[in-house]
């Protein structure tokens, strides 16, 4: 098989490739990383903070009693913390080379982005929930039987949520 018959055939596996993944990656969500989450207590020791970073917003907030009850997040607050990525594009270049000795050689490279796509992604989002709590001395007795519960996004529009284990009591 000629160079010319083997550098066509792998530009044509290397396409066939780059098509299954991309219908893979259409079939899940273009954001199938977990968000990164972390609850701590701020300085002041009554005050419980909230830290979600992901390319979609915090939407809502709570803090789950031992006994169920939820007591919403006392304020909410999102803030970008980087740009839009452009996605990796498909890219074709024609090439001549030579000389009156040599002749003349042409050629035609593809670069296609296996591994990615011509669609951009989303800046990610720094969003941040804190929640007052209420009885101290209740919460330190009874911190492991507390929960914050997180939806990222809408609800109607596909949010996913989190539960995440409250955080443990400052020392008094």
């Amino acid at each position: 098989m000629s160079r010319g018959k083997i550098a066509v055939s792998a530009a044509l596996l290397l396409a066939l490739a780059a098509c299954g993944y991309g219908q893979r990656q259409a079939a899940g969500r273009q954001d199938e990383l977990p968000p990164a989450a972390s609850a701590s207590f701020l300085p002041d020791g009554e005050t419980i903070e909230v830290v979600v970073s992901d390319t979609v917003p915090l939407d809502a907030a709570e803090l789950i009693e031992p006994d169920g009850t939820p007591l919403p997040a006392a304020r909410i607050e999102r803030q970008a913390i980087g740009a839009e990525a452009p996605g990796l594009r498909p890219q074709i270049g024609v090439v001549a080379s030579g000389g009156p000795v040599s002749g003349v050689d042409a050629g035609v490279g593809i670069s296609l982005p296996i591994f990615g796509s011509g669609r951009r992604h989303p800046a990610p989002i720094a969003s941040r929930a804190q929640f007052q709590v209420p009885d101290m001395e209740r919460y330190r007795a009874t911190w492991g039987l507390w929960e914050i519960r997180l939806r990222i996004g809408k609800a109607l529009q596909g949010a996913r949520y989190l539960t995440l284990p409250a955080p443990a009591p400052p020392t008094p």
